[in-house]
């Protein structure tokens, strides 16, 4: 009788372990699936600053605007201490153009997204904000009532002076205007969009931006095919 229930008994404690066996596979297989769909649903930091770095640059605000104003120049010599106009030697002309300014970053200086899964916050670095680019349009490109005479003709040199000077115009009307402090409202708008539309994850998560410190805006600096500065 002994013998018998020894032999029940260890058999029950085979079938006992074999439970503990099989339960601790299954347990495994579970706890992998579910981590990776934890992971396909929860990407990482590394993959949301990757994902967001798709595009190599990203232009925030499109600012367009319209010159109309005259240019005026005559020969001059210097007298004492100051210089004077010599007299029929004015050329003038009034110009106009539209011109288009791009403000926005360079994606690839983007550090990693930090995600916080406590207060449901995804944290962006946003590197420095450039003048992407300023372009005129050619075709709205006018001049009219020209004045010249044949000791101070109106030159390809003028019409470039003209163009450039009114382009820097352009660029420290912005800064005193305050278009920062915008590009950082619509860049916060759309790093927001980005990731809430690429990621059901976070859909309730709020996207904090984190500004680079700045008080004026440069152009980008140039690079070469191996995305090396080009010192100008």
């Amino acid at each position: 009788m002994k013998m018998k229930l020894f032999k029940k008994i260890k058999k029950d404690y085979k079938f006992a372990i074999c439970s503990v066996i099989v339960g601790f596979l299954l347990a495994t297989g579970v706890f992998l699936a579910v981590g990776k769909l934890t992971q396909e649903k929860a990407p990482n930091g590394v993959f949301v600053s990757n994902y967001i770095k798709g595009v190599t640059q990203l232009s925030v605000v499109e600012h367009q605007y319209t010159v109309i104003d005259e240019f005026s120049n005559s020969n001059e010599v210097d007298l004492f201490i100051t210089k004077v106009n010599v007299p029929f030697t004015k050329k003038h002309f009034i110009g106009t153009f539209t011109g288009t300014i791009n403000y926005g970053f360079d994606l690839e200086e983007m550090p990693k997204a930090k995600i916080n899964d406590i207060t449901k916050t995804i944290t962006l670095n946003i590197p420095e904000i450039y003048r992407l680019s300023h372009t005129i349009d050619d075709k709205s490109l006018k001049y009219f009532d020209e004045e010249t005479n044949i000791f101070n003709p109106i030159s390809i040199k003028d019409g470039d002076k003209f163009r450039a000077d009114h382009k820097k115009d352009a660029e420290q009307q912005d800064i005193e205007d305050g278009v920062l402090d915008y590009v950082h409202t619509k860049t916060q708008e759309k790093m927001e969009m980005i990731v809430h539309a690429k990621f059901d994850t976070y859909k309730d998560y709020k996207v904090k931006c984190n500004f680079t410190k700045q008080d004026t805006i440069k152009d980008k600096p140039k690079t070469n095919f191996a995305g090396k500065t080009i010192k100008e």
